[in-house]
């Protein structure tokens, strides 16, 4: 007796018709077939699938600082440590637990107050390299620097931090509040 709906080790090519979970956990397990093995089947866990080969299969670092008020023309920097704006960089340090690729950092603020100067936003890398996250000049109490088209490779035991460059604002913000991700696959 033949089952038309079984999973079958000897026919290639019918995984592909069966219907998608949109949302795998790391203790899934998935059948495969194996394209280098002349699609013979074989099993994987989802926890296992490579960073960047898995279809979204990354993770995201918090940042955040309480309540501040940023000086003129001050850079200063933050991580994940709940604390006011830092200007050494050395006491705002994210460490990157896995290796991967950063592919998205979304920072937001809400504050009192505050003219539309140009507020500059990057993420540093182990203070050697950055990248411009975003530049906002909004005169509103959330600003948000959003960059999704990044490609930053990192490995574990590098260090990020946002950096910030404050302009000369004609009114400060004040009582800034900073929170954000950034999304490694």
């Amino acid at each position: 007796m033949s089952d038309a709906n079984a999973i079958h080790s000897n026919r290639v090519q019918e995984i592909q018709a069966i219907a998608e979970k949109a949302v795998p956990v790391g203790a899934d397990r998935l059948i495969i077939e194996d394209s280098a093995a002349a699609w013979a089947k074989k099993s994987v866990q989802v926890g296992n699938l490579p960073a960047g080969g898995g279809g979204g299969l990354g993770y995201a670092l918090t940042v955040l600082c309480p309540s501040s008020n940023p000086v003129d023309a001050e850079t200063v920097y933050i991580a994940n440590i709940p604390h006011i704006l830092e200007t050494n960089i050395d006491k705002r340090r994210l460490y990157i637990p896995k290796a991967g690729t950063i592919k998205v950092v979304d920072l937001f603020s809400y504050s009192t107050g505050g003219t539309n100067e140009d507020w500059s936003a990057y993420l540093r890398l182990n203070n050697v390299s950055q990248t411009l996250i975003a530049t906002v000049g909004l005169a509103a109490f959330m600003r948000r620097w959003t960059n999704v088209g990044l490609n930053i490779p990192v490995v574990a035991g590098d260090w990020v931090t946002i950096k910030l460059v404050n302009p000369t604002w004609a009114t400060n913000p004040t009582n800034v509040m900073f929170g954000g991700t950034i999304y490694i696959e």
